[in-house]
């Protein structure tokens, strides 16, 4: 059975929203490191905009511009547990007054077992990481594979 993102028009996007952490909570290089999940998001649904955002900001007009665009079909949200997790979820709870119906789904990157990020009403998939093999594992998740 499809998911709610595979039944989406072929001319809507996903919106991937991720969040801008300091340099100390990834990898010494200097590649996102959301990057690989993108790229993997990518080859499952070729209409992807990306939009990081920063968690004590909130959303800015780039963002709400793209959740008020009739074509965004739904947004993948990716949570870091890193310290900033309150601020994340509040710009996470902006973003859920925006789906109206459209398609959520929140990935969060964790090593906590209990209910983080549960409380916003989208599905969620846990992962402790995004690199390596568990991107595949979360792209899946994200399309209720």
């Amino acid at each position: 059975m499809p998911s709610a993102f595979d039944a989406l028009p072929a001319n809507s996007y996903i919106l991937l929203l991720t969040p801008v952490l300091p340099p100390s909570t990834h990898a010494a290089s200097q590649v996102d490191p959301y990057e690989p999940f993108g790229v993997s998001l990518n080859t499952r649904r070729r209409n992807l905009r990306h939009a990081p955002y920063v968690p004590t900001r909130g959303l800015t007009q780039l963002h709400t511009t793209f959740l008020a665009d009739p074509l965004c079909g739904g947004v993948v949200a990716v949570l870091a547990c890193t310290g900033m997790q309150g601020e994340q979820e509040r710009a996470l709870l902006e973003v859920g007054r925006w789906l109206n119906g459209r398609p959520g789904c929140l990935v969060v990157v964790t090593e906590e077992s209990g209910g983080v990020g549960e409380g916003l009403g989208w599905r969620v998939v846990k992962t402790r990481g995004l690199g390596g093999l568990e991107v595949g594992a979360v792209v899946r998740g994200v399309f209720g594979d």
